[in-house]
C-alpha cells in the first residue's frame, strides 16, 4: 500500500507536506513581473493555489503553502475581465455551456473563456476563502463581496434553477458569498432550499424531472430529466455523485449560522449516501471503484479524481451529517487518495486519463490541474485538522440491487460486478475488473465479450455466454442475489443459458465457479491479462492447471483452474481494446461437459 506504514498514524503535518511540495512544483509557472500563474490552464491553477495560500494563512502554518503576499494578486485577478465579466457580449466563447452575466469566465488573460456553473463555484470558493484569510485590504475584500454576491443573486444560482440536479454549484457559491460579504441571511436561506431539494429528490423525481436523483441503492442518476431506461441513467456515475456531495461541506457552516437543520430522515438518508459513496465508490488503493454514465467523457481523468477526493474531505469533517465511523475512513481514504497520485507520477504517469483509457475531455495539462486541486483539499483538510489513524480498514462492499452493480475493496485487491447495460458496455457474469493494492490492473479494466469469460457450444451452436449483451447474460444479471454486503467477502451468482456461474469473494482471493448442463458441449474459457508480461508460467495441477504472471507495471497475480473435465490451454494476443487498452494478452482453456461439469477458477492478487 502506499504512503506511511500501515501502523503508523497519518499526521496533519502529512497534508501540509503534500501541499508544500506541489507549491514547489508549481514555482516554474509563476510570472514574477506578472504576479500570476501561467501554463495551459491558468484560471484553474490560479484558483487552486489561491485555495492553498488562503487555507494556510487561516491555519497559521508557516511553510511553501504559505505566501501572504500573492493573495490579494489572485484574488484581484479573478474579479478583473476576462475572469469576471458583466456584459453579454463577453458570454460568447464557444465551449460556454451555462452563459450569464455577471459571472466567471475560465480565462486570466486575453479574452473571455468559457462559462460553465463549475467555474464560478471554484472562483468564488476561492474568493471567500481570500477574505476570510485576512490578507486583504478593506477595499479589496469589499469589491470581492459586492462582485461574489452579485453572481449568487443570479438567476442562475437561485432555487429552484439548477443544474441537472448538482445542488452543489449553487450552495457553494452561497456559502462563499456569505464568508466574503458576513450576510448569512439570503445565504442560509437559498443554502437550504437547494439542501433540501436535493433530499426531497432521493427517492422522489424533483420538479419538472422523471426520475429520482438516486437508485434504491443509493446510485446516482446523471441526468435525472430523462428516464432510467437512458444508458446515461443506467450506471451510477462515481465522479458526479462524489461532486455533488461537497455541496453538503457547507451544511455546518450554515447551520452554526442558523440555518434550520434538514429533518432525521433527511439525516439518515444522507448518512447512507456517504456511506455508498465510500464503499460503493472508493477502493483501498486510494482510487476510485470507477463506473460512469458519462462513458469515456469523465471515466478514468485525473482531474475528476481530484474533484472526487473533495467529497472524501466533505465526508472527513461532516460532523451533522455523517456518521463516526464514515469519517474515519474517509480521513483514513482521503491520505491514501493523495499517496496514490503521489506513486502513480513518481511510476511514470502521463496524460490526462488514468490506464491509458482515452477521453475526448483530455487535456494536455491534466496534471497541472490535478495536483493544484489535491493540493488544494490537502490544505483545506489540514485546516480543519484531518489526520487519520494510520490502521487498514478492513474490506467493504456495497450492492445496488436496482443497478445491478456488486463493488468489493479489500486491503489486496478491488473488484466490481456490473450489468453489462451502460455506456461503455462492459460487465457480465465475472468481474468487470481486478486491481491489486496499488490500483494496478491485472486482468481487465472493462471486460468485455472479447476478452472474458465462458461459452459453451454444442456441434458448433453457441449455447451459452457469459459476457456481453447477450439475453443470456442479462438473464444470469437479473438473478444475482448477493449475499454478506458490507464486509470484503460477498457472493453472488446467475445462469447464462447451460452455465451457472457463482462468485465468492474473500480477502485474499475470488473464486468463480461454472457449471455446465449442456450434455457433449465444447466450452472455452478466456482469462485476460493486463500489460506485458515479464513472466508467465503454467503449471499443471492436479485436475488442472496455476497460472502465474507479473506485467510490465509490477502486478502479480496467481490463478488456479481446475475441473471434473481434462483441460488444456494456450496463450493467444488479442487486439486493443478501448475499455482496457492495456490488456493484450489472454489464456484460452478449453474443456467438455457430460452433462455436469465443475471448472473452478481462482484468482489470487500477489501485488
Amino acid at each position: 500500500m502506499p504512503g506511511p506504514d500501515a501502523r503508523a498514524s497519518k499526521p496533519v503535518s502529512e497534508l501540509w507536506s503534500y501541499s508544500d511540495t506541489v507549491v514547489k512544483q508549481m514555482e516554474p509557472f509563476w510570472d514574477e513581473k506578472q504576479h500570476r500563474y501561467g501554463g495551459d490552464s491558468p484560471f484553474r491553477l490560479t484558483v487552486g493555489m489561491l485555495k492553498i495560500y488562503s487555507n494556510a494563512k487561516m491555519a497559521g502554518y508557516q511553510g511553501p503553502s504559505r505566501n501572504d503576499d500573492r493573495i490579494p494578486f489572485l484574488a484581484r485577478q479573478l474579479i478583473s475581465w476576462p475572469a469576471y465579466i458583466t456584459n453579454a457580449r463577453d458570454t460568447q466563447h464557444p465551449s460556454t455551456a451555462h452563459p450569464h452575466v455577471p459571472g466567471f469566465t475560465k480565462s486570466i488573460k486575453g479574452h473571455p473563456g468559457e462559462q460553465h456553473v463549475s467555474v464560478d463555484n471554484v472562483a468564488c470558493e476561492a474568493l471567500g476563502l481570500a477574505v476570510q484569510s485576512g490578507a486583504l485590504s478593506n477595499s479589496l475584500e469589499k469589491q470581492i463581496a459586492s462582485k461574489v454576491y452579485a453572481v449568487a443573486r443570479g438567476r442562475q444560482f437561485t432555487a429552484p434553477t439548477v443544474e441537472a440536479n448538482q445542488v452543489n454549484w449553487p450552495i457553494g457559491i452561497w456559502l462563499a458569498a456569505a464568508r466574503a460579504s458576513g450576510r448569512w441571511g439570503a445565504a442560509k436561506l437559498q443554502a437550504r432550499r437547494y439542501m433540501r431539494a436535493w433530499t426531497a429528490g432521493m427517492f422522489k423525481p424533483m420538479p419538472g424531472y422523471l426520475i429520482p436523483n438516486l437508485s434504491r441503492g443509493y446510485g446516482l442518476s446523471y441526468w435525472p430529466k430523462v428516464s432510467a431506461s437512458e444508458p446515461i441513467n443506467q450506471t451510477s456515475s462515481t465522479e458526479y455523485a462524489s461532486i455533488i456531495f461537497t455541496g453538503f461541506d457547507a451544511y455546518d457552516e450554515m447551520v452554526k449560522h442558523g440555518m434550520p437543520r434538514l429533518s432525521a430522515s433527511d439525516t439518515a438518508r444522507m448518512r447512507t449516501w456517504a456511506r455508498r459513496i465510500i464503499s460503493g465508490e472508493w477502493t483501498h488503493g486510494g482510487w476510485p471503484n470507477w463506473d460512469t454514465g458519462k462513458g469515456y467523457e469523465r471515466w478514468q481523468l485525473l482531474n475528476y479524481f481530484a474533484w472526487c477526493t473533495e467529497a472524501l474531505e466533505t465526508i472527513a469533517s461532516s460532523r451533522r451529517l455523517v456518521s463516526e465511523s464514515e469519517r474515519r475512513r474517509a480521513r483514513w481514504l482521503l491520505h491514501q487518495a493523495l499517496a496514490r497520485y503521489t506513486w502513480m507520477v513518481d511510476h511514470g504517469q502521463k496524460g490526462a486519463t488514468r490506464y491509458g483509457v482515452v477521453s475526448p475531455f483530455g487535456f494536455d495539462s491534466a496534471n497541472v490541474v490535478t495536483l493544484s486541486r489535491l493540493a488544494a483539499t490537502a490544505s483545506e483538510a489540514a485546516l480543519k485538522q484531518l489526520g487519520a489513524a494510520g490502521s487498514t480498514p478492513s474490506g467493504w462492499s456495497w450492492w445496488d440491487g436496482e443497478r445491478k452493480r456488486l463493488t468489493v475493496s479489500n486491503p489486496r485487491y478491488s473488484s466490481a460486478m456490473i450489468t453489462p447495460v451502460n455506456v461503455i458496455g462492459y460487465g457480465g457474469l465475472e468481474p468487470a475488473r481486478l486491481l491489486d493494492s496499488e490500483g494496478r490492473v491485472l486482468t481487465t479494466l472493462g471486460s468485455t465479450i472479447i476478452q472474458a469469460g465462458m461459452r459453451a457450444s454444442v456441434g458448433g451452436r453457441l449455447v451459452g455466454l457469459t459476457q456481453g449483451r447477450y439475453a443470456t447474460v442479462m438473464q444470469g444479471v437479473k438473478q444475482w442475489r448477493p449475499r454478506r454486503v458490507g464486509g470484503g467477502s460477498p457472493a453472488l451468482g446467475g445462469r447464462a443459458g447451460p452455465i451457472v456461474v457463482s462468485q465468492h469473494f474473500t480477502p485474499e482471493e475470488i473464486t468463480t465457479r461454472y457449471r455446465v448442463s449442456a450434455k457433449n458441449a465444447r466450452t472455452e474459457l478466456r482469462i485476460p491479462f493486463w500489460g506485458k508480461l515479464k513472466k508467465r508460467t503454467v503449471t499443471p495441477v492436479s485436475n488442472g492447471l496455476k497460472i502465474e504472471t507479473e506485467n510490465s507495471e509490477g502486478g502479480k497475480v496467481e490463478i488456479v483452474v481446475v475441473s471434473t473435465r481434462p483441460l488444456s490451454g494456450g496463450w493467444a494476443s488479442i487486439g486493443i481494446v478501448k475499455a482496457s487498452p492495456k490488456t493484450r494478452t489472454i489464456f484460452r482453456i478449453i474443456g467438455s461437459s457430460s452433462g455436469a461439469t465443475t471448472t473452478t477458477v481462482v484468482m489470487r492478487p500477489l501485488s
